[in-house]
């Protein structure tokens, strides 16, 4: 599978075993699966059918492949903190280049306005 920067970028920013699943199948798939089980235990079927949870959390074809790949048994899967943030900030940056203002991106994204001076000023791998 061919990859964007975008999502190259996206892929060092996933701990070891989301960056292998999100190169198995997507970014997308991974996160999904971070979002499910956010340092948690994801059991994998030996086999994979579309009732099982797997297959419902990321969708049939992807949780085959990674059943096929990491085989069956229990996996603990990471949170995906360092990506979320990282697009949070991007989203912010967006927000406030359409006209938001710090108040109107504190109360979106939930945090202080401070919160929000230091993540507009800060630049890093997330750009």
């Amino acid at each position: 599978m061919r990859r964007n920067d975008a999502d190259t970028r996206r892929l060092r920013l996933l701990p070891g075993l989301l960056r292998r699943i999100a190169e198995l199948t997507s970014v997308e798939t991974a996160l999904k699966l971070a979002q499910a089980y956010p340092g948690g235990d994801c059991y994998i079927p030996a086999k994979v059918t579309p009732d099982t949870v797997l297959a419902r959390v990321v969708g049939l074809d992807a949780a085959v492949t990674i059943a096929r790949d990491l085989g069956y048994g229990h996996i603990m899967v990471p949170a995906a903190h360092h990506l979320r943030l990282a697009e949070r900030r991007r989203a912010m940056r967006r927000d406030r280049e359409m006209g938001l203002s710090r108040i109107d991106l504190a109360r979106k994204y939930n945090i202080t306005t401070r919160s929000v001076g230091r993540i507009l000023n800060r630049r890093g791998t997330d750009e």
